[in-house]
């Protein structure tokens, strides 16, 4: 079930992945602004969300819309943990990341865990 708590761990994980896209996407990129679309998933039982993320980011002298699908699995209560992030940008680029693995120390450091 979908609480307060839940939406709250998700959109705190997913902002600390943004942050750290921004050092891992090309030189001159930077999120401006975005917003949330959780949608609870039901797999075999565990919590699973799939969020939307819509917003504008820059990158070098232009701004562009963009939209990011994450899949989001809620292993504890108090643990959120983005398995995918697919990112659209209307300049046409995309990018399918796995933060876990790509993002692993800049999020680490963010968590405030090393």
């Amino acid at each position: 079930m979908q609480g307060a708590s839940d939406v709250g761990l998700i959109k705190e994980e997913l902002d600390r992945i943004l942050v750290c896209l921004e050092e891992w996407l090309p030189e001159g990129v930077s999120f401006l602004s975005w917003s949330y679309n959780v949608i609870p998933l039901r797999d075999r039982g565990a919590d699973a969300y799939r969020v939307v993320i819509t917003g504008v980011l820059r990158f070098k002298l232009f701004t562009y819309d963009f939209i990011a699908v994450a899949y989001v699995a809620m292993p504890s209560e108090d643990t959120a943990s983005c398995v995918e992030l697919e990112l659209f940008i209307s300049n046409g680029r995309r990018y399918t990341v796995r933060p876990e693995v790509v993002l692993d120390k800049c999020l680490k450091r963010l968590r405030g865990s090393y």
